[in-house]
């Protein structure tokens, strides 16, 4: 069974977060859309991260280290850091890569500004103060990746899915033992193409109980969104967008011009001991 549902976005700056500690529990519960946080950091900062992730491209700079792996070609994106929903390597390539990615990823923000710092202290100071961290893995010291960068070129686009679907893939077996399987996500803007890469989210709704998994392909299983609303979400960079992503169709419009658009995202769930909120890429 699938429903409307109401498409209502907070649009906040961040200093302003303070005064809204319950932003992403009404995201959870249906009461938000979405929560868009402006100016998380300032565009000097992002563009300097940007020239980073721009020379991992051709093998320089600090990310130049990390695997990159690639969504279906079509969708002309790739990734740096190992992305759970479409693993490459398996989960002991995975863990065992997580330490050293993190450290470059830290790296491109300024010092004391990195993303553990500033987005998963924004994150709880919007959720009434819930600890956000990535989930362990299983083996002791081992830690899911907090998060990927995507980049996608010239075309690049992601077609409408619902991400509550990717807890049905394999490799999501053992964080399903740790995490509960209603998804919601975050995505970071780094810069901002020439035109299009827009997160454009739908009123249709799934219910966890009707999901399928996102390789079905059936026509029959999937809706006809152009019977649906739905609401655009163009961030700047240093923005930042929380948003129902687990239940809502949602799709990232092709990227117009020759700038590679450049995110981070993080999936996010309960830990099934309600103490924290895991993050991963």
């Amino acid at each position: 069974m699938t429903a409307s549902a109401p498409l209502d976005v907070l649009d906040i700056p961040a200093a302003d977060a303070p005064r809204h500690p319950a932003a992403v529990t009404d995201v959870r519960a249906g009461r938000l859309t979405a929560v868009i946080v402006r100016g998380v950091y300032q565009a000097d900062e992002m563009a300097r991260a940007t020239e980073e992730l721009e020379q991992a491209i051709h093998g320089q700079g600090v990310m130049a280290g990390v695997r990159r792996t690639t969504f279906p070609a079509k969708f002309n994106g790739w990734f740096y850091g190992q992305n759970l929903n479409l693993l490459a390597g398996g989960l002991p390539d995975y863990f065992s890569e997580e330490p050293d990615f993190v450290r470059r990823l830290e790296a491109i923000f300024p010092p004391g500004l990195g993303f553990s710092d500033r987005i998963l202290a924004l994150l709880a100071a919007l959720d009434e103060g819930r600890v956000y961290r990535p989930p362990p893995g299983p083996e002791p010291g081992e830690r899911y990746h907090v998060t990927t960068i995507r980049g996608h070129g010239p075309g690049g686009y992601i077609p409408p899915h619902c991400d509550n679907e990717q807890a049905l893939n394999p490799s999501y077996d053992h964080l399903l033992t740790l995490v509960h399987d209603d998804l919601f996500s975050m995505v970071l803007a780094f810069n901002r193409p020439a035109g299009g890469g827009v997160l454009e989210v739908y009123d249709h709704v799934v219910p966890v109980s009707a999901r399928v998994p996102i390789t079905a392909g059936s026509t029959f299983l999937r809706p006809d969104l152009s019977r649906c609303r739905s609401v655009l979400l163009p961030l700047a960079p240093g923005d930042l967008v929380i948003v129902d992503s687990g239940r809502h169709y949602h799709r990232v419009t092709p990227v117009e011009g020759v700038t590679t658009r450049w995110t981070a995202c993080s999936f996010m769930s309960h830990a099934l001991d309600r103490r924290a909120i895991y993050c991963w890429g």
